[in-house]
């Protein structure tokens, strides 16, 4: 067992959890719906965007495809994992999505940088609040 600076004792080869959060001032989640046409897990602190055409949620993804995607709208609470097997193909996962707060940038995931200008929000140091 190790110490970590932050008060909490945890066991390195149990877990290693990666914390998107700089603070929880400010910070209001949305509710959302996961395309299960995603296939594979998408891990918490990923930017999410919204398919034009059927209103869920998928990664962003600055090469907008499907249609939507290419805009980030904020920034998944937890861990999912939307794939369904081929009878489940229309089913949705509930989720939640940060629209607002300060976040570990390093920590997000996303393919570019784009998303800080679709967020409209600023950096200060390795801090990004929207």
């Amino acid at each position: 067992m190790t110490r970590p600076s932050y008060g909490r004792f945890t066991d390195a080869a149990v877990s290693t959890p990666t914390e998107i959060l700089a603070s929880t001032v400010g910070l209001e989640k949305f509710g959302i719906q996961i395309d299960t046409a995603v296939s594979a897990k998408i891990v918490k602190g990923t930017l999410m965007g919204k398919v034009d055409s059927s209103g869920l949620y998928q990664p962003y993804n600055n090469g907008n495809s499907p249609a939507g995607i290419g805009v980030a709208l904020g920034v998944l609470v937890d861990d999912y994992d939307p794939t369904v097997s081929a009878d489940q193909a229309d089913l949705r996962l509930a989720a939640s999505m940060y629209i607002h707060g300060s976040f570990v940038t390093a920590n997000l995931t996303a393919p570019d940088t784009g998303w800080k200008t679709d967020l409209g929000g600023h950096e200060v140091g390795a801090i990004y609040t929207f």
